[in-house]
C-alpha cells in the first residue's frame, strides 16, 4: 500500500477512535500522534518509505541494522505480531499512553496492507 492509502487508514482509524473515546484536547493530540506515527511505522523499512524521509535520524540508525529475514523491508522486525510484542514491552516499560495509540495504528497498517496483493 502506498503513502495516501496508509494516511487515509490512518485517518479513518483515527476519527473512528476519536468517536468512541471522545477524549479531552490532550488525550486527543496524543492519539493524533501516536496512530499517525504507528500508521508509517512499518515502512520504516523501505527505501521509497514517507516515514523515513520525515525522521531522518531513526532511518540512519535503522539502516545500521543488518538487512537480514529480521530487519529486510517487510521483515519481522517491524512487519509482524514481533512488532507489536516489542512495542507492547516498551508500553510495559515506560508506561507511556502514547505507545498505545501507535499500536492502534501499526494494526491499521498491518490491516490495510493485507487488501492489497502484495501483502
Amino acid at each position: 500500500m502506498n503513502k495516501r492509502g496508509h494516511r487515509n487508514g490512518g485517518t479513518a482509524l483515527l476519527a473512528l477512535s476519536l468517536a468512541v473515546a471522545q477524549p479531552d484536547i490532550k488525550t486527543g493530540a496524543i492519539m493524533v500522534t501516536g496512530i499517525y506515527f504507528g500508521s508509517f511505522l512499518p515502512d520504516l523499512d523501505a527505501d521509497y518509505s514517507y516515514f523515513r524521509k520525515v525522521f531522518k535520524p531513526v532511518a540512519a540508525v535503522y539502516d545500521l541494522l543488518p538487512k537480514n529475514e529480521l530487519f529486510k523491508h517487510r521483515g519481522l522486525f517491524l512487519h509482524s505480531v514481533m512488532t507489536l510484542i516489542w512495542l507492547g514491552g516498551l508500553y510495559c516499560y515506560f508506561k507511556l499512553e502514547w505507545i498505545l495509540w501507535v499500536i492502534l495504528g501499526v494494526i491499521g497498517h498491518h490491516f490495510l496492507d493485507s487488501l492489497t496483493p502484495m501483502g
